[in-house]
C-alpha cells in the first residue's frame, strides 16, 4: 500500500473482493454502488452469504454526477463498495471521502481504471467538484484484463495520466524549483513499457500499463496537474457526453501543442490575455461561474518573466520526453478499437477555443497555462 491506495491483482475478483472486505470488517451494513448486471448481482449475493447487510445504490451513468447517498438514511455504514465502471468508482470514492469508512473498488470494465487514483471528479450544478479519498482498496482481477468494454476510454485514461504527470513535473519545476528528471524518466519508461507489451491483447496492455503508471506515481510521490482531465471536462460541457469520452483527444491535443511549442520556442511573448474576458468565455461556453473562477485564480501570472526563463532552460528535456512517447501507436490503437455508439466530432476551431479555456481554467501550473499566459493562443483563435 502507498499513500493509502492498495491495488490487489487477483484471478477471481468477486471472491477476492469479499475476502478483502472481511479482512477489514467482520459484518455490518455495506453500501454497494453497482450496476444491475451480473458482476453487481454476484457481489451483492456474495456479501449477503457472508452475513453483510447490503444497501444497493445504482449510479446514474451520466456526465453530471450528483451524490447518491443521504446522511440520515446511511448512518452506521461499515464499508463502501464500488462495482462497475467510471460512475460507480467515482461514487464510491466520493462516499469514502464523505463517510470516512473502509472503501473497496472493483472495476469490471476499462472505464473503471479511474479506480487507481485518489481523486473523484464530477460536475455539480455550475461548478467542477473534486473530492479526495485517502484510503481504499482496488481489486483488479484477470477478467478486467480481458474486457473489451471501454477500450477507448481506457487508452484515453492512460494517455491523460501521462500528460498530467508531465505537467506535474513542469509545475514542480516552475513553482518549486524541483528537478523534473525523475518524473520525465517515469513518463518515458511507461511509454516504453507500452511498446514492449505489443504482443499482449489490447485490454491487458491498457490495464497493466495504467496500473504500472499509477504505482509509479504513488511510490515516487510524483505530482499530477489535471490538465487533460480539465480539458475533457470543458469539452464534455460544450459537446455533451461524459468527460472520459474526451480524455484521449484532450491528452493527445495537449501533447501535440507541447511538441510544437517546445520545438519552436518563442523568443518573445505576445500581449497577455484578458482575464475578465476569458472568465466570461468560460461561463458562456461551459456553464462554469466566471466570478468563482476569477476568485480562485488571482495572482497566478506573478513572476511570469522568471517562469519564461526556466521554461526555456528546460524545454529540451520536456521535448525529448514528449517525442519519446508512442503517440502514433496509441492513436492507432484508439482508432481501431470498437466504440459502442457514434462519437461526436470536434472542429479544429472549437478545439483551439477549448485549449485556450483550459489554459485559463486549469489548477496548478500546467504547460498549457504557461502557453496561455504568453498570449500565443489568441492569434490562433482569431485566425481559426
Amino acid at each position: 500500500m502507498s499513500d493509502g491506495i492498495n491495488v490487489v491483482s487477483v484471478e477471481e475478483g468477486c471472491k477476492a473482493l469479499v475476502k478483502e472486505i472481511k479482512k477489514c470488517i467482520k459484518g455490518g451494513k455495506v453500501l454497494l454502488f453497482q450496476r444491475e448486471d451480473r458482476a453487481g448481482k454476484d457481489v451483492a449475493a456474495a456479501l449477503t452469504v457472508e452475513g453483510f447487510s447490503v444497501v444497493k445504490r445504482e449510479v446514474k451513468d451520466g456526465f453530471i454526477m450528483n451524490r447518491t447517498f443521504d446522511r440520515e438514511e446511511l448512518d452506521f455504514v461499515a464499508a463502501a463498495v464500488g462495482v462497475g465502471g467510471l460512475a460507480e468508482m467515482e461514487a464510491a470514492k466520493d462516499y469514502s471521502a464523505y463517510g470516512k469508512v473502509p472503501t473497496f473498488l472493483y472495476p469490471t470494465d476499462l472505464t473503471g481504471l479511474v479506480a487507481e487514483k485518489a481523486d473523484a471528479e464530477f460536475i455539480a450544478v455550475s461548478r467542477r467538484v473534486t473530492v479526495r479519498a485517502d484510503e481504499f482498496t482496488v481489486v483488479a482481477d484477470r477478467a478486467l484484463s480481458e474486457c473489451e468494454i471501454g477500450v477507448r476510454a481506457g487508452i484515453g485514461y492512460l494517455l491523460s495520466r501521462l500528460a498530467e504527470v508531465t505537467d506535474g513535473a513542469y509545475a514542480d519545476l516552475i513553482l518549486h524549483k524541483k528537478d523534473p528528471a525523475l518524473a520525465l524518466v517515469t513518463v518515458k519508461d511507461v511509454g516504453a513499457f507500452w511498446e514492449q507489451t505489443a504482443a499482449l491483447p489490447l485490454p491487458e496492455r491498457i490495464v497493466s500499463t495504467t496500473l504500472r503508471l499509477g504505482s509509479e506515481i504513488r511510490e515516487k510521490k510524483l505530482s499530477v496537474v489535471k490538465s487533460a482531465t480539465d480539458l475533457a471536462f470543458l469539452t464534455a460541457r460544450r459537446q455533451g457526453g461524459r468527460y472520459d469520452d474526451y480524455l484521449f483527444s484532450s491528452a493527445y491535443a495537449l501533447f501535440d501543442l507541447y511538441r510544437y511549442y517546445l520545438s519552436d520556442f518563442p523568443l518573445e511573448c505576445a500581449l497577455p490575455p484578458d482575464r475578465a474576458e476569458n472568465a466570461a468565455r468560460i461561463e458562456k461556453a461551459c456553464g462554469l461561474s466566471a466570478s468563482a473562477h476569477l476568485k480562485e485564480c488571482v495572482g497566478y501570472a506573478d513572476g511570469y518573466n522568471e517562469r519564461m526563463r526556466v521554461t526555456g532552460e528546460y524545454r529540451e528535456d520536456f521535448l525529448r520526453t514528449v517525442n519519446a512517447l508512442p503517440l502514433a501507436a496509441l492513436c492507432r490503437a484508439y482508432r481501431r478499437a470498437e466504440t459502442a455508439c457514434e462519437e461526436k466530432t470536434l472542429s479544429s476551431e472549437r478545439l483551439l477555443d477549448l485549449l485556450s479555456l483550459t489554459g485559463e481554467a486549469v489548477s496548478g501550473y500546467a504547460l498549457v497555462k504557461h502557453i496561455k499566459l504568453t498570449g500565443l493562443m489568441e492569434p490562433l483563435l482569431i485566425s481559426a
